[in-house]
């Protein structure tokens, strides 16, 4: 109905009409795919350092553990408080630098994990808990309650072995 006045005027009016109409829209519908695929490439793009960083991480904490299996430990495989933080200022500095996490965290860990205060904590586990926190506050504060609530079932057990003789 829009066109009709200008099919009065002349079919080549008419004609030039349909294609300007049929280049805007085709030029809109590119622009819109366009901005599209530039979002996703975006997302890709993060998702694959996000997959990058992981890996190096992951290689960075393999490294950290089998130095840990390298020095001194316990008879069971644990490694004693003094001998981590001796590893943490030596060879596995840089791992620690490379995650960006500093000694006091290490000591934190540590004593989260040493619920029965023996001074010595599991490789694997301690490994585990850095690969978990990655520096986030909120995940520092989640693998502390969850150790606390370790140490107070150690503490209700014994109570209960008590009371039980």
């Amino acid at each position: 109905e829009l066109a009709r006045p200008l099919g009065v005027t002349s079919d080549v009016v008419l004609a030039l009409f349909w294609v300007v109409i049929f280049i805007t829209i085709f030029g809109l519908m590119n622009t819109v795919t366009a901005v599209y695929c530039e979002a996703i490439i975006f997302k890709s793009n993060i998702d694959r350092q996000s997959f990058d960083d992981q890996r190096k991480t992951k290689l960075q904490l393999k490294r950290l553990r089998s130095l840990m299996h390298e020095g001194p430990l316990e008879p069971d495989g644990r490694i004693r408080g003094r001998v981590l933080m001796n590893l943490l200022q030596g060879d596995g500095a840089s791992v620690f630098k490379y995650l960006q996490l500093e000694l006091w965290v290490a000591k934190a860990l540590f004593k989260l994990l040493d619920v029965e205060n023996e001074g010595a904590v599991d490789i694997d586990e301690f490994v585990y808990l850095l690969l978990h926190l990655e520096g986030n506050p909120q995940n520092i504060h989640m693998a502390s309650l969850e150790h606390q609530s370790k140490r107070i079932l150690k503490k209700v057990q014994l109570v209960a072995t008590l009371l039980e003789q």
